[in-house]
């Protein structure tokens, strides 16, 4: 079933990067396309938890749906806020199903390559704010809250390192990283000169989804928890 799907949501990925640069002037494939990524990502990550559903795999069902919202709202020209409104809803719920106490900063990860990573999504982070902060106005204040929200639940990812199963771990690990990779394109191509940056939109907007999904599904798997 895995692999299944997997050729499917990789076929609506690529019919959606078709429409958005092939196709701009029929929108309405783009209207079917994007939402129907997280439709099926929603719908495979339910029928793989009828048997087990608990409350966190209802807040993470839940950060899909919102996920979806954002994805509709952010296709109007006036759903920009909006848009990253639910998206932030996402990203919180995203933080609190990755979350495992105790909380550890970098330097108590076990591992020097995640406290590697770690350091280069911030500095990731901060060079793209430094870029477009003089660009944002009045919605500076919203970005930045939505960039802290963001890196928190990356940090949250990479916490869950020797807590879950290995591969687990990796999947969210690699879905968070692009997932700020993602929004950071987006940010550059709004606010700023994205350049050939715009590309990797969605691409790593869609990579980074289903890895979590996928990540989340096999976090009860019997595996390795930890490599150094």
């Amino acid at each position: 079933m895995r692999l299944s799907f997997l050729l499917a949501y990789l076929a609506l990925g690529l019919l959606e990067l078709y429409a958005e640069t092939l196709l701009p002037e029929r929108p309405a494939l783009r209207l079917f396309a994007k939402p129907a990524l997280l439709t099926a990502l929603s719908v495979y990550f339910f029928v793989n938890t009828r048997g087990r559903r608990t409350r966190r795999d209802a807040v993470f069902q839940t950060a899909l749906a919102f996920a979806w919202l954002g994805d509709v709202l952010l296709m109007r020209e006036d759903g920009f806020l909006a848009g990253l409104g639910a998206f932030l809803v996402m990203q919180v719920l995203y933080a609190v199903v990755f979350w495992k106490k105790p909380f550890r900063v970098l330097w108590q990860l076990p591992s020097r390559r995640v406290r590697l990573a770690t350091v280069l999504l911030l500095l990731f982070a901060a060079r793209v704010f430094l870029k477009i902060g003089p660009n944002l106005g009045a919605l500076t204040v919203p970005v930045v809250v939505y960039l802290l929200v963001i890196l928190t639940m990356a940090l949250a990812a990479f916490n869950r390192l020797g807590r879950v199963p290995l591969l687990s771990f990796r999947l969210v690990a690699v879905g968070a990283v692009l997932f700020v990779v993602s929004d950071g394109c987006i940010a550059l191509t709004r606010f700023g000169d994205a350049g050939w940056l715009a590309w990797l939109v969605m691409p790593t907007y869609a990579a980074a989804q289903y890895l979590i999904v996928e990540g989340i599904l096999r976090e009860q798997a019997p595996e390795p928890m930890f490599a150094a």
